[in-house]
C-alpha cells in the first residue's frame, strides 16, 4: 500500500538549485572563466539559502490551519493492530471510534503512514514527514488520531516536545508502550480484557493519568518520578481485567486522577 506521504517536493527542488548554483560557481573559477572572492560569493549565497529557508517557513506559517490532510487505512480483515506513533513537536490527540481501522487528521500535509501485513496482524506506523532544510521546523501542527474501538491494539508511541492527548477508554488495548521527551502526557486508561501492561518513559514530562470508573489500575513508578494520587484501586489485587502503569524516568512529574 502506498504510504500517505504529502509535501516536500519544493523544498527539494530549491536546495537542488542551490546546489546547482555552488557547483556552477566552483567550475567557472577552476576553469578561469570567471574571476570572484569567494570571500563575498559565500556571504551572499549563506544569506540566500537564508531567505529561502524563511520564505518557506512564513508561506507555511500562513497556510497553517487553512489546508488539512486526512489518512484513511482500512481493516482488510485483520484481527489485530500493531500501531506505531513517531511523533515530533506538535499537538497529538489519540481515541477510538473509527470507522477504518485507523483515521489521521491533520492540520498540515505532513503525514507519513506505512502499512504492512503479518498474518492477520495489520502493521501501522505513523510519523510526519521530515522535508529538506528545515521546512518541517514548523510549529503548530496538530493530529487527530482514531484508531478502531473492536480490533484490539498494541500501541508503541515515540514522541519528542509535545501535547499528547490520548484516551484509551474505547479502544480494545492488548499493551501499550509511551516513551517521550519534554512533553506532556494525558493518558485516560482503557477498560481492560485481562492483564493490560502499559510501560511509560519520560524525560522532563508531566504525566497525568485517569482511571475511569469500573476500572481497576496500578500505577509504579520509579526514578526521578514525583507521583501524587491514589496509586492502587481497591478492587487490583483481586481483579482479573485491570492495567498496570510502569513509569521510569528522569525529573518528571506524575498525577493520577
Amino acid at each position: 500500500m502506498s504510504n500517505g506521504r504529502r509535501g516536500g517536493s519544493e523544498p527539494a527542488l530549491v536546495g537542488g538549485m542551490i546546489l546547482l548554483v555552488i557547483g556552477v560557481l566552483f567550475l567557472l573559477q577552476n576553469t578561469g572563466a570567471l574571476r570572484f572572492d569567494w570571500g563575498v560569493a559565500w556571504p551572499i549565497l549563506l544569506i540566500a539559502v537564508g531567505l529561502v529557508v524563511l520564505a518557506g517557513a512564513i508561506g507555511g506559517g500562513r497556510q497553517r490551519g487553512s489546508g488539512v490532510t486526512s489518512v484513511a487505512i482500512p481493516s482488510d480483515g485483520a484481527s489485530r493492530l500493531e500501531l506505531s506513533l513517531r511523533l515530533g513537536a506538535g499537538r497529538y490527540r489519540l481515541a477510538g471510534g473509527a470507522s477504518q481501522l485507523v483515521e489521521v487528521v491533520a492540520t498540515e500535509p505532513t503525514i507519513d503512514s506505512r502499512v504492512d501485513r503479518l498474518g492477520d496482524v495489520q502493521r501501522v506506523r505513523l510519523s510526519p514527514s521530515t522535508s529538506w532544510w528545515g521546512w518541517n521546523w514548523r510549529t503548530g501542527i496538530e493530529w487527530r488520531i482514531a484508531v478502531s474501538s473492536g480490533t484490539p491494539t498494541v500501541l508503541d508511541l515515540q514522541g519528542g516536545a509535545g501535547d499528547f492527548a490520548f484516551d484509551l477508554s474505547d479502544i480494545d488495548v492488548a499493551s501499550a508502550t509511551v516513551s517521550i521527551g519534554a512533553a506532556e502526557l494525558r493518558l485516560v486508561l482503557p477498560k481492560p480484557r485481562g492483564e493490560v501492561p502499559i510501560r511509560v518513559e519520560g524525560g522532563a514530562a508531566s504525566l497525568s493519568f485517569q482511571v475511569p470508573p469500573g476500572v481497576e489500575a496500578r500505577v509504579l513508578s520509579k526514578g526521578l518520578v514525583s507521583t501524587s494520587g491514589r496509586q492502587e484501586t481497591p478492587g487490583y489485587a483481586s481483579a482479573r481485567d485491570r492495567v498496570t502503569v510502569a513509569v521510569t524516568g528522569g525529573a518528571a512529574s506524575v498525577r493520577i486522577i
